[in-house]
């Protein structure tokens, strides 16, 4: 189980809502019977690929200095959950291992990477109504 503490806010609203949602995937995984757990896995791939997605798209944005190697962590990182879903498949390997290497790359990338870019956008002085208008940005170009 990961819970949701503010550890974990790195200061841009729209990321900081995904990653909350992340953890309530993550934590469906062990309240689910079996059956349930790979349909809630792929469920949480999906939203991993989204939440990446709009993370790279703010990086971008910003000319964030760490993009390419930030960008590298996600496509790692996404290819090791598609490895443990087909051994999963398999039979060669639990649930509770495939959550508890989420729970503990997630955690760690969101403390270690993810709040450099918060740092980094703080440290780029926008008030926060044009920080908010520069956020919808990527979402209403």
């Amino acid at each position: 189980m990961i819970m949701w503490s503010e550890k974990y806010r790195i200061g841009i609203d729209i990321i900081d809502y995904q990653h909350r949602q992340l953890f309530n995937l993550i934590n469906r995984l062990s309240k689910g019977k079996t059956e349930n757990q790979i349909e809630v896995l792929k469920e949480l791939v999906e939203y991993v690929k989204f939440h990446f997605s709009a993370e790279e798209k703010i990086m971008k944005k910003l000319i964030y200095p760490n993009y390419i190697s930030h960008k590298n962590q996600h496509e790692n990182f996404k290819k090791k959950i598609l490895r443990f879903l087909m051994k999963y498949k398999r039979g060669n390997l639990s649930m509770l291992e495939i959550q508890s290497y989420i729970e503990d790359w997630i955690s760690n990338h969101i403390l270690y990477e993810d709040m450099k870019i918060g740092k980094f956008l703080s440290g780029k002085e926008i008030q926060n109504f044009s920080r908010s208008l520069f956020l919808l940005s990527f979402f209403f170009p």
